[in-house]
């Protein structure tokens, strides 16, 4: 599912450019696991893209950071992770005891949009649509997760945050 995703936004990112065309890696690490890198590079629209999926034991990673060459639009990443592991044995009622299934799971990353001139109706737009998907869910979830990436992203001494707009899924957990 999570190659299908990636397919399908590279389709769509290199419709949008109308002509540059996304390269593959294929990697694998040693131990298990292993993921499929994608990158454009100087095309039309993008002046680079990435859209990596990797996936080692216990956990499963989507991936994108989108560089526009137009530098009135804004640079995008975010990356969003499924983590599950093993709880010792003994610890859980039966019915949760089967072997191989994950004892805790859990979600997490961000998203943030940089950029390089700031308008502040693209900050509302990217604030609004988070909090909509989040408010899906739970409606103390964007309001939650916005102050832990203000916190996160706030350089003290300057006392300036980095990013303009980020919003953080650091942890959203299950523990059956």
């Amino acid at each position: 599912m999570i190659r299908e995703v990636q397919d399908s936004v590279c389709c769509a990112l290199e419709q949008v450019d109308a002509g540059a065309k996304f390269k593959k890696d294929v990697w694998s690490r040693p131990g298990g696991g292993g993921g499929i890198s994608r990158v454009l590079q100087d095309g039309a629209v993008w002046e680079k893209a990435g859209v990596n999926v990797s996936v080692v034991y216990g956990c499963v990673m989507f991936h994108q950071v989108l560089h526009p060459k137009n530098p009135f639009a804004q640079t995008l990443h975010f990356n969003y992770r499924y983590f599950e592991t093993d709880a010792p044995k003994g610890n859980l009622s039966p019915e949760y005891d089967t072997p191989g299934a994950p004892r805790q799971w859990w979600f997490g990353g961000g998203t943030d949009l940089t950029p390089s001139y700031l308008f502040e109706e693209d900050v509302k737009h990217f604030h609004s649509v988070q909090k909509t998907v989040c408010d899906k869910f739970d409606a103390s979830f964007y309001p939650r997760f916005r102050k832990w990436c203000d916190d996160y992203f706030y350089i003290k001494v300057r006392k300036l945050h980095f990013l303009t707009c980020s919003s953080c899924l650091l942890s959203v957990k299950c523990f059956c």
